[in-house]
């Protein structure tokens, strides 16, 4: 079973910040089984069946230090590092007042999972993600599910923070599945929301560390989920 990659959108900052830190290039996109349950379209579903999704992102041009000897005064150049700090997660519905008809299901991680991976294969190669085995890593996470609202993650790295995820072995992510209830027209079209964002903090410590924060814009993809009426 492979999962197709169904948008892709950068987001990069060039190296005129005042941070200290060179630009950067985030990509944030969703993947879905390709093996749908209608004519193989991930997008379309009948009622009472489910497509499993994943959101993703990494870094493919990750911010570093520019001077590692930019001055401490009498301390000289001090020392200089990057660590990831947040990632959030959302699934959300434009139409969540009220509706019934999709929701996500078997989200992961759920309420009580930390450390652990979501491994799956994409099928179709997507910057330094390719064909083939991939792992969407996580920890420490506040998860939030309203499923016909909206599913929310957070990943909170806590103090010691953590490498900022650059490939195919350390994307960070999440999975679930959209699944279809009840219709009651022969076809109901549901707009869905995925976003992401990525959170990462600089150092630089002196007779103290002085910490700098840096963020990714939200990334958000809007799909449409086609719901049939089982016949």
């Amino acid at each position: 079973m492979g999962y197709k990659p169904v948008d892709q959108k950068p987001v990069e900052s060039d190296d005129k910040d005042g941070n200290n830190i060179t630009g950067w290039k985030y990509h944030g996109f969703a993947t879905v089984d390709e093996s749908g349950p209608v004519d193989d379209d991930p997008e379309k579903l009948v009622e009472h069946e489910s497509n499993t999704w994943h959101l993703q992102g990494y870094f493919s041009e990750q911010p570093e230090i520019k001077d590692p000897d930019k001055g401490c005064g009498i301390y000289g150049g001090g020392s200089w590092y990057i660590q990831g700090t947040e990632a959030n997660f959302r699934v959300g519905y434009p139409e969540a007042q009220d509706q019934t008809v999709l929701c996500t299901d078997a989200q992961k991680p759920g309420e009580d999972e930390k450390d652990d991976d979501i491994k799956f294969s994409i099928s179709v190669g997507l910057g330094p993600i390719s064909a083939g085995p991939s792992i969407a890593y996580y920890s420490s996470v506040e998860y939030d599910p309203q499923p016909y609202e909206y599913t929310d993650w957070k990943f909170d790295y806590g103090v010691d923070g953590e490498e900022l995820p650059t490939g195919q072995k350390d994307t960070v992510g999440v999975q679930w599945d959209f699944e279809a209830a009840d219709i009651e027209k022969d076809v109901r079209e549901m707009d869905v929301n995925l976003s992401q964002s990525y959170s990462f903090e600089v150092i630089h410590h002196c007779a103290g560390p002085e910490v700098i924060y840096s963020d990714t814009p939200d990334i958000d993809i809007e799909r449409t989920i086609e719901i049939m009426k089982d016949n």
